[in-house]
């Protein structure tokens, strides 16, 4: 992607799952879809390109990618995320 996301200065001082957390709320809002499970993020999005946007290394952003699934916060279908529960319906902050 290239960029460093937006949200990064705004979330400086989260730790990284709160990073994490934040950004797939944004990019559940921002692009995606509502479906029987939570929010369907429409991009194809890698590890890398979310350590990116929060400013993390790949191995983190793989690590707690893995905890939010094992948690029923995230779940992956084919090529691409699907919000789970609160975290892809909550308020924009």
């Amino acid at each position: 992607m290239g960029f460093v996301y937006p949200l990064l200065r705004a979330v400086s001082r989260q730790e990284y799952s709160e990073r994490l957390e934040t950004v797939l709320h944004d990019l559940a809002r921002k692009f995606g879809v509502k479906e029987s499970r939570g929010t369907l993020l429409i991009p194809e999005f890698g590890h890398a390109d979310f350590a990116e946007m929060i400013g993390s290394s790949r191995p983190m952003v793989s690590r707690l990618i893995a905890e939010m699934i094992a948690n029923h916060r995230l779940a992956y279908d084919d090529r691409h995320y699907i919000v789970l529960g609160d975290l892809g319906d909550r308020d924009a902050n």
